[in-house]
């Protein structure tokens, strides 16, 4: 018996290592998935910046500085509370619906 409690100890010990090593991948992605998220946001703030004012109104939606502030606003929770929570998402969403709807209309407009 007194034996085997060093073939346990041994066990045990790389079966802790691998799940360190498990939870060292995971905390990993999560941390590049927040980055790309935020780099997501960023782009959407960034583009709202410097796409004309005028083309707002015309697209019958939230005048520019309106979308400016949404778009801050969603920045700043995505980089505090990162782009997997729960209150992340919702500056996800608010993101996502400028990209994919409003810059869509806006370079429309702009482009004519």
């Amino acid at each position: 018996m007194k034996g085997t409690g060093g073939r346990v100890s041994e066990v045990s010990d790389t079966v802790a290592r691998n799940h360190g090593y498990s939870v060292l991948m995971l905390e990993t992605a999560m941390f590049v998935v927040n980055l790309l998220i935020l780099a997501l946001v960023v782009w959407a703030l960034i583009d709202c910046v410097f796409r004309p004012a005028a083309a707002f109104p015309a697209i019958e939606r939230q005048t520019k500085i309106a979308w400016i502030a949404f778009l801050a606003i969603a920045t700043v929770i995505v980089f505090f509370f990162g782009g997997i929570s729960l209150i992340g998402m919702l500056g996800v969403v608010v993101a996502v619906y400028y990209l994919v709807d409003v810059r869509t209309k806006v370079l429309a407009i702009t482009r004519r």
